[in-house]
């Protein structure tokens, strides 16, 4: 049963559900922070208990940053898995839906009941997939990667839960290594952003040159930025694209190859609300903080990823990590993400209703 709808970030084109026309959802641990985005409100109704879950869609970060914010699980699946039909557009190559809850066990079941095939959709992909579910799993001969350029510029308490994670993981058998990524490092923020700008202007091209009253202040600068993009920048950003999934994936492939990646999901605790701020990097060929830009890295490549707490600070604020994987592996991610998460113990485990 559909409970309501969410206030987001203006047409899903931002990172902090700062939005003029709908008001700002305000993070359930801390009113004075942002929830993320763009589908904040999403996080902040799951995180609050007003529903078992709620839908999300993720173009750069859009579902985990918002889970990692308000402490819940954020999970965006392979690209194609749920269908996008009837869903507004941003930009088409990186678009997903998925999906926002407080554990993992309903983030499967709701994935479950939303992948769709649609013909209407051009990235959707042929029905009879696997079911998404938390696989049983097996923890022994797994390998783990931890792209070291995400452990760039971490918030001490964001580093220290990480560690803590990884090492429990590591006493469950799990073996984990450091992968260089070097290509990615570098690209994946450029690419993701020219991209996103690009492919936005060319969907909102009618309406942003006819109407850009319409559009807040902090969108209308993203979709004007796309529109001046050429034809020419955008393909180059597509070949370097290709050399980044080549890349990451040759390094989930073959015997020496990990069977997922691990990495810290955002680099500091929610920030607090600015109202109209801009997420570091907005503009397209402008990245600022590249342990954060670099989470763009699975909806670049479509690959299936989630997000989740691994601890809290002293202040109650969530401490968030991540795993992303092979394509289609989406169980193998959230069951990942699970045995990540249960770093916590039972007793210390918490919601908005136990604080």
């Amino acid at each position: 049963m559909i409970l309501g709808t969410n206030t987001l970030h203006e047409y899903a084109f931002g990172g902090t559900s700062v939005n003029e026309h709908t008001g700002t959802p305000r993070n359930p641990w801390d009113a004075s922070r942002i929830c993320g985005g763009s589908s904040g409100g999403s996080a902040a109704a799951v995180a609050a208990g007003f529903a078992v879950g709620a839908m999300g869609t993720e173009t750069g970060n859009s579902i985990r940053r918002p889970a990692a914010f308000c402490g819940i699980v954020g999970f965006k699946p392979t690209f194609g898995r749920v269908s996008r039909a009837g869903v507004v557009p941003l930009a088409s190559s990186l678009d997903h839906v998925g999906v926002l809850a407080r554990s993992v066990e309903d983030a499967a079941m709701l994935m479950d009941t939303i992948s769709t095939f649609s013909g209407h959709d051009l990235g959707s992909r042929p029905p009879r997939l696997p079911g998404v579910r938390v696989d049983a799993g097996r923890s022994s001969g797994l390998t783990l990667g931890i792209p070291s350029s995400m452990l760039v510029g971490l918030d001490p308490l964001i580093e220290r839960a990480f560690n803590r994670a990884v090492k429990h993981l590591e006493s469950a058998g799990i073996s984990v290594r450091s992968v260089d990524l070097p290509i990615a490092s570098v690209w994946t923020a450029v690419v993701s952003s020219v991209t996103m700008h690009a492919e936005g202007a060319v969907a909102h091209e009618q309406l942003v040159t006819g109407d850009p009253e319409e559009y807040g202040n902090d969108v209308l600068a993203r979709l004007l930025s796309g529109l001046a993009i050429s034809t020419s920048e955008y393909a180059r950003a597509q070949t370097v694209r290709e050399l980044i999934r080549n890349e990451v994936l040759s390094a989930m492939s073959g015997p020496t190859g990990v069977d997922a990646f691990i990495a810290p999901a955002v680099p500091d605790v929610a920030p607090l609300i600015q109202p109209g701020a801009f997420v570091p990097g907005d503009a397209p060929w402008h990245v600022g903080h590249s342990a954060f830009h670099l989470q763009r890295l699975p909806s670049l490549l479509g690959l299936p990823a989630g997000s989740g707490p691994v601890g809290w600070t002293p202040a109650g604020l969530p401490l968030p990590i991540q795993v992303f994987g092979r394509p289609w592996e989406d169980s193998k991610v959230l069951w990942m993400l699970g045995q990540s998460m249960d770093v916590i113990p039972t007793a210390e485990r918490r919601t908005i209703a136990s604080v």
